[in-house]
C-alpha cells in the first residue's frame, strides 16, 4: 500500500462488517458527527441518534459505483471522561439500526478515543489514528483493500479533509453541517493538484457532486 502499518485498535475502536476485496477497490470514507447524523457534542444517549438528510442516498451511489463504504470518526468523549465505551457502542449499535432500516450500511467502522488532554489509558499526544492523521484510513486499507488513490472523504471539519490528503486520497468533500461553517476556510487549504477540494452545503449536494465527478 505504500504506507506505515500502525497497530490495529480493538473492539469497538474497530468494527469490520465486510470481507476484503479481491481487488483494490475505492471507498466512500465518512465521518460521523455531523456528516451521517447531527452532531449532539459528545454524543453519548443513543435516543439522540438522527440521520442527516441526504446520507442514505450519498451511500446508496457508493454501492452503485461498487465502492466502501467506511466511517472514520474521532470520539475524544471517551478520553474526556464524557461518556463511556459501552455508550459509544450503544450510539453505533443504534446508528446500524437506523441504518439497517434504510437498507443502508457501513462496510467498517474505526473510532479513535485518544486525546492529548485525555484519561489514562487513552491520554496520547498525537495518537496516529486520530485525524488529522491518517491512520484509520490506512488501517482500513489494510482490511478492506482498498485503492486510496481513487477514494474519497466527506467531513464536517478540516481535520477531516487534512485526513484525506494525508492518506493520498483523491478528493476532500467538505460539507456544511455540523462544524461546517466555521471550518470551511481552513478545510479549503488542503486543495492540491493532486487532491480535490469542495464545499457542499449538505450531503445530497455531495451526492450530486460526486455523481459526475468520482469513478
Amino acid at each position: 500500500m505504500g504506507h506505515m502499518t500502525f497497530t490495529k485498535e480493538p473492539y469497538p475502536w474497530t468494527r469490520v462488517f465486510s470481507d476484503p476485496s479481491p481487488r483494490p477497490k475505492p471507498c466512500l470514507f465518512l465521518d460521523r458527527d455531523g456528516v451521517i447524523i447531527e452532531d449532539c457534542e459528545y454524543l453519548s444517549d443513543p435516543e439522540n441518534v438522527r440521520l442527516l438528510p441526504g446520507i442514505v442516498d450519498l451511500m446508496a451511489l457508493a454501492r452503485q459505483k461498487d465502492a466502501f463504504i467506511v466511517q472514520v470518526t474521532n470520539q475524544s468523549g471517551v478520553a474526556r471522561g464524557y461518556f463511556t465505551d459501552q455508550e459509544f457502542i450503544a450510539v453505533e449499535n443504534r446508528l446500524a439500526e437506523k441504518l439497517s432500516s434504510q437498507d443502508a450500511q457501513r462496510d467498517a467502522v474505526y473510532a479513535c478515543p485518544y486525546h492529548k488532554d485525555g484519561q489514562p489509558p487513552y491520554q496520547h499526544a498525537a495518537h496516529p489514528w486520530r485525524k488529522p492523521h491518517p491512520g484509520m484510513i490506512y488501517a482500513a486499507a489494510e482490511d478492506l483493500n482498498i485503492d486510496l488513490g481513487k477514494s474519497v472523504i466527506v467531513g464536517d471539519s478540516a481535520r477531516d479533509i487534512e485526513a484525506g490528503l494525508q492518506a493520498g486520497l483523491c478528493q476532500g468533500l467538505h460539507v456544511l453541517t455540523g462544524h461546517g461553517e466555521r471550518e470551511r476556510v481552513a478545510a479549503l487549504r488542503f486543495q492540491r493538484q493532486a487532491y480535490r477540494v469542495t464545499t457542499h452545503a449538505t450531503a445530497h449536494a455531495v451526492c450530486r457532486h460526486l455523481m459526475s465527478s468520482w469513478l
